[in-house]
């Protein structure tokens, strides 16, 4: 049985090679079994409800089984990560990054295996990764902004 996750993505389509760079890398060594175990739980579970891509960030809005709503905050330099919550529990915060992770590798997954970039020639290249020569471009510099795969209107 598929499972449908039904979190809102806010993302620009020229930043998913950047993010699949990030994700495609071992990110979870640094996490204990026990932050792993429990970021695949709530994954699995459907409780992230909001990821947001910018260039160095992400942002990961959950909501609990017991209705509290804590969030974290991805911040990369490079190829190193930190991370920071509004939770209180070392665990929390750790296991709310790894469910984000897996929700920025699936939303990846996703756009970049959609028909919209298999049709148009756009997406992965023969080595697996993004031909940057073949990026999507709406003519603003990139400034779209994507929610479920949808264009935003731009203000």
């Amino acid at each position: 049985m598929d499972i449908t996750h039904s979190a809102k993505r806010v993302y620009k389509h020229s930043q998913l090679g950047l993010w699949l760079r990030r994700v495609e890398r071992d990110w979870e060594r640094p996490f204990k079994s026990a932050e792993l175990e429990y970021g695949r739980h709530l994954y699995k579970t459907c409780a992230i409800r909001t990821l947001e891509l910018n260039e160095n960030e992400a942002i990961i809005c959950a909501r609990m089984e017991d209705g509290s709503e804590p969030y974290c905050v991805i911040d990369f330099e490079g190829d190193r990560f930190v991370y920071r919550s509004s939770d209180e529990s070392s665990l929390l915060t750790a296991a709310l990054t790894v469910a984000g992770m897996y929700e920025i590798s699936e939303l990846v997954g996703d756009v970049l295996g959609s028909d919209e970039f298999i049709e148009l020639g756009l997406g992965v290249g023969s080595e697996g990764r993004i031909d940057g020569r073949r990026a999507v471009d709406d003519g603003e510099g990139q400034k779209a902004q994507y929610r479920h795969g949808e264009p935003l209107l731009k203000a």
